[in-house]
C-alpha cells in the first residue's frame, strides 16, 4: 500500500490497539442484528486510527459477525479551502487503500443565523449529515474517533461550568443519533498516543487541523494548557478520568431516576418537597422541568446557567414566603410561593 498509508502495509487483526478498539466496537453492536457501522474520517490520527481498526477487523473474514464498514468525511466552513480539500484528498486515498467505500459531505455553506453559538450548531449539523447518510446506507451505527483526551477536556469543562454529575460523565460510548441510527464512541477508552501508535505502526501520516491549536478556541486553550499540564504530571490521566466519567454518567442517571420516582412529571409541586429532597435530586427534578417545558426536540435545556440554577434550588428549599419568580433562557421561568414551586415558559408576543 502506498500514498496515505506511506508503504507500511497496515496493521493486522492482532495489533493490541486494533484489538481494543474491535472489542469495544463489538460490545456497543451487540444488542443489533447487525454492526453495520458508519465511521466519521477527519484525517486526524483518531479517526484514521478508529477506519484502520475496523478495516483490520473486517478483511478476510467473511461472516463471524463482522460487521459492512464505511467512511464519510465532512468538510468544514471554518477553515480555508486548500487545507479542506488536502484533508478529504487524504481520507479518500486512505480509504481507497484499505478497499472502504467513502462519501464526502460538504457542510462549508452555513445557513443564516446568529454566530453566537456557531460551534454548537455546526456539530448539530454533521451529526444531523451523517445520520441522513447512516439512514441511505441502511447502516444502524455511526462510530466517531472521541478518545480518553476528549472526555478529559469534556469532563474539566464541565467542571469550570459548575455542571452537575450528569455533565461531568462527558460523552457516552453509545447515544441514540437519530431514529434507527445510534451513535457509538469505541475508543473513548484509549489515549491519543494509542491512536499515534496505530498510525505509525500503519505507515499512516494523518493531517493536523490547524483549528485544534487555535488558543481561542475553548477545548483546544484546555488541551495545549491545563490538561497537557495534567497529563504530563500524571501520565494516564485521561484513561482514568474516562473511566471516572463512566461512574458519574451512572451516578447521573440513578439521580435521574430518583428525581423521576419523587417529583414525577408534571410542571408543579409542594415546595417542601424541595426541602425533603437532596439538593442534588432536586436540582435535577426542576432541569428535567425544564426540558419538559421547552416542548418535545427543543435543545438548550441542558444548558442552563449552573448559578441561575442554583439560586432556583436554593430559594425553594429556603424559608422564605414571599412569592418570586426566576426568568431563564428562552423564557423559562420558576415561580415560587409559600407553598408551591410551578416550571412554565412565558409566551412571548405572536407565538
Amino acid at each position: 500500500m502506498v500514498g496515505a498509508l506511506g508503504g507500511g502495509g497496515g496493521v493486522g487483526r492482532n495489533h493490541p490497539v486494533v484489538r481494543r478498539i474491535v472489542h469495544t466496537w463489538r460490545m456497543l453492536t451487540d444488542e443489533s442484528p447487525t454492526r453495520d457501522t458508519l465511521i466519521a474520517v477527519s484525517g486526524g490520527a483518531d479517526s484514521c486510527a478508529l477506519l484502520l481498526a475496523f478495516a483490520a477487523a473486517n478483511r478476510g473474514r467473511p461472516g463471524r459477525g463482522k460487521g459492512r464498514i464505511a467512511a464519510a468525511h465532512i468538510l468544514h466552513a471554518h477553515r480555508p479551502d486548500e487545507a479542506t480539500l488536502a484533508d478529504a484528498a487524504f481520507v479518500g486515498e486512505l480509504a481507497a487503500a484499505l478497499d472502504v467505500p467513502l462519501e464526502v459531505i460538504d457542510l462549508r455553506a452555513r445557513p443564516p443565523g446568529s454566530e453566537s453559538n456557531a460551534e454548537a450548531r455546526d456539530r448539530r449539523r454533521r451529526y444531523a449529515a451523517l445520520a441522513r447518510l447512516a439512514r441511505r446506507w441502511r447502516m444502524p451505527f455511526v462510530a466517531t474517533a472521541h478518545h480518553a483526551g476528549d472526555q478529559l477536556e469534556t469532563v474539566l469543562l464541565g467542571l469550570i461550568r459548575g455542571a452537575g454529575p450528569a455533565a461531568l460523565g462527558g460523552v457516552a460510548e453509545r447515544r441514540a443519533l437519530a431514529e434507527g441510527v445510534t451513535l457509538i464512541r469505541p475508543m473513548l477508552g484509549l489515549s491519543r498516543a494509542d491512536a499515534e501508535r496505530l498510525c505509525r505502526d500503519a505507515g499512516v501520516r494523518w493531517r493536523e487541523d490547524a483549528t485544534n491549536a487555535d488558543p481561542a478556541r475553548a477545548r483546544a486553550a484546555l488541551r495545549h494548557g491545563p490538561a497537557a499540564g495534567l497529563l504530563a504530571m500524571r501520565p494516564g490521566a485521561a484513561e482514568r478520568a474516562a473511566r471516572s466519567a463512566r461512574m458519574l454518567r451512572e451516578a447521573g442517571r440513578l439521580i435521574a431516576d430518583a428525581a423521576a420516582r419523587a417529583f414525577g412529571g408534571g410542571p408543579c409541586w409542594p415546595r417542601s418537597l424541595f426541602r425533603e429532597q437532596p439538593e442534588v435530586v432536586a436540582a435535577e427534578a426542576l432541569r428535567a422541568a425544564l426540558r419538559r417545558a421547552l416542548g418535545p426536540g427543543a435543545r438548550g435545556a441542558g444548558r442552563i446557567g449552573a448559578r441561575w440554577l442554583d439560586s432556583v434550588v436554593t430559594a425553594a428549599r429556603g424559608r422564605g414566603t414571599d412569592p418570586r419568580t426566576f426568568v431563564g433562557p428562552r423564557g423559562l421561568r420558576v415561580t415560587i410561593t409559600a407553598r408551591r414551586v410551578r416550571v412554565d415558559r412565558e409566551q412571548r408576543p405572536g407565538k
